[in-house]
């Protein structure tokens, strides 16, 4: 008998704890705000298309970026070129991402790369304008398939 009245008690705290869940949201992690921005690839390699949806976003201060690989040829970087350093000071809590200095000596605010059904993310702690760029590198290297190359755009406002 003391073993159904445990397991009935287990049984009690687990849907109350749903309940809370369900109505308050998790305790344990912030709510925040997410755009999903998905790197695709239509056709097969060499004649490859790669976008970027969406290309420009408007995201409000504390919501979150997450650039997601869904192009099975290429793997990809996300890169902030132009506006490496205030993109730096303008984010937090970000994942895969860091500074490097390229060969031009520019400084360049780089993701790690990206495989297929991998992501990387950035949090917006600061408004801005900040244009970034995809570089895709086809997987396995070919002479005969050149790196790509795309735009975007994402606008934090107050």
């Amino acid at each position: 008998m003391n073993a159904k009245l445990c397991g009935l008690k287990n049984a009690v705290i687990f849907l109350i704890t749903i309940g809370f869940v369900a109505l308050f949201g998790s305790p344990a992690f912030a709510q925040q705000e997410c755009q999903l921005i998905r790197i695709n690839q239509t056709g097969e390699y060499a004649k490859a298309n790669l976008d970027i949806f969406p290309k420009e976003i408007t995201v409000p201060v504390g919501s979150c970026t997450v650039w997601v690989n869904m192009a099975h040829s290429y793997d990809v970087k996300v890169s902030f070129r132009e506006n490496a350093q205030p993109c730096k000071e303008a984010t937090k809590g970000e994942t895969g991402f860091g500074m490097f200095k390229l060969e031009t000596g520019q400084s360049c605010y780089l993701s790690q790369t990206l495989h297929l059904g991998q992501s990387t993310s950035l949090v917006w702690g600061q408004p801005g304008e900040f244009k970034y760029t995809i570089e895709a590198t086809p997987v396995p290297p070919k002479p005969d398939v050149k790196p790509v190359e795309i735009n975007g755009m994402i606008k934090v406002s107050k």
